[in-house]
């Protein structure tokens, strides 16, 4: 079979998104992007320029792309047919496609002199946002007079960052502001705070941050994935993980600031980059890998900067909000898709609840390192992070694995009744 009957019977030459292809594979996608951004805060808009390029030859693809309006569509400089609304972005080639240019605009708030955006990347750049996809960029964000870009990725440049390592595109973000600036170095990591704030508070945030980073690495057995790692303290309500950086709330610093015990953002985004970036689930039916592991996480920050009662007190509150997506009819797996049942494409309106995902998931491994004890338990830790890190996806059928081979023990019935099964732990 040629290369289109090929695509063609897998159903990949229509829309990337539709979720067609066969159960535990990618659907095409974008496989690279190199993207220019300039904002504009005196006529409060964000203008966007850029280059994609897909997996394989496509005929038609649908991005999302949402509250944007699209200035135009190319291919060699040549007009290319599209539709499009307030949610997405559909591209139709005369002939098969592996590339496209694409400008665009974004509205941005008059009222203010800054801007954020992290886990909606379909809000400032056209994108597919499914976790079950990767691609790296190349991104350019040109910032006014005076202010300055931070981005996922490494920096390059003055205000160019990449990421070079096939992602998940809902883990890119930006901020944009003006915005002071305190560095240090861990273990030969470069690590920023920058924010609306004086130096001293982002000091405080940079020594709660190296202290975790240092712990997790130990615990781990693997070393913080990136040369860098940027904390952007932004005006409103932020928390959100991507490569190499995380959003947060400036509010957070004078928490922390008036309790040093309030540092569970820092300790949970700081997570996601082993489980999430590093480490990311394979689709959103195990979105529990990411959100359950950076949850639990932090208890584990706090056992190490608290003792174990600030650990149990974690613990606690997991219990409470699980016990809560019971009593109010919330209740599902924590994973989706148990053995042997089909993948299938899961947009993040229909994910479980949080109390599921975050909550429920930390109690599974608060609970498997119960049973486990310790050595075993960090020692499976360790597998699966290097294991999954270097596939590119994970699933919870890799967690198992690697939990069995560092215990000796059979933990099919474990799986089977707190992470396939509706189970309150």
């Amino acid at each position: 079979m040629n290369q289109w009957g090929l695509l063609a019977a897998m159903g990949v030459v229509a829309c990337a998104t539709a979720g067609r292809s066969p159960a535990n594979e990618v659907p095409v996608g974008l496989g690279h992007a190199t993207v220019t951004l300039k904002l504009d805060f005196e006529k409060a808009v964000l203008t966007g320029d850029g280059q994609f390029a897909f997996t394989a030859p496509v005929r038609e693809l649908r991005f999302d792309a949402k509250v944007m309006k699209i200035e135009s569509v190319s291919v060699a400089g040549d007009p290319v047919r599209f539709s499009a609304d307030d949610r997405s972005l559909t591209v139709f080639f005369e002939s098969p496609s592996t590339v496209v240019q694409l400008r665009w605009s974004v509205a941005l708030d008059p009222t203010r002199k800054e801007a954020w955006f992290g886990y909606g990347t379909e809000r400032w750049m056209p994108t597919i946002q499914d976790p079950a996809q990767r691609m790296t960029l190349a991104l350019r964000v040109v910032p006014p007079p005076g202010m300055q870009a931070v981005a996922s990725g490494t920096r390059q440049g003055a205000d160019t960052f990449v990421v070079s390592r096939p992602t998940p595109p809902f883990l890119f973000a930006f901020a944009v502001g003006e915005l002071e600036e305190a560095t240090l170095t861990v273990d030969g990591v470069t690590v920023r705070a920058l924010g609306p704030a004086p130096a001293s508070r982002l000091t405080e945030a940079l020594e709660v941050t190296a202290a975790t980073m240092r712990l997790f690495a130990s615990k781990l057995g693997v070393p913080y994935p990136f040369r860098e790692y940027t904390t952007a303290f932004v005006r409103g309500s932020a928390a959100q993980e991507s490569v190499g950086l995380a959003l947060i709330g400036a509010g957070a610093l004078d928490d922390l600031h008036a309790d040093p015990t309030d540092d569970w953002v820092f300790s949970h985004e700081l997570a996601h980059q082993w489980f999430g970036v590093a480490v990311p689930c394979a689709d959103f039916g195990d979105f529990w890998l990411n959100e359950g592991f950076a949850t639990f996480m932090v208890g584990i920050a706090k056992e190490s900067r608290f003792g174990r009662a600030a650990y149990d007190a974690e613990v606690a509150i997991w219990q409470a909000r699980s016990g809560r997506a019971h009593e109010s009819g919330q209740d599902a797996p924590v994973s989706l898709f148990g053995p042997g049942v089909p993948r299938r494409r899961i947009a993040d309106r229909d994910l479980q609840a949080r109390a599921i995902t975050y909550f429920r998931g930390a109690l599974v491994l608060h609970r498997l390192r119960s049973e486990l004890g310790d050595t075993a338990f960090w020692a499976g830790l360790h597998s699966y992070v290097v294991t999954t890190s270097k596939a590119g996806r994970a699933t919870s059928e890799d967690l198992r694995m690697a939990l069995e081979a560092s215990s000796g023990r059979d933990l099919k019935p474990f799986f089977k009744r707190y992470v396939y099964s509706v189970e309150s732990t």
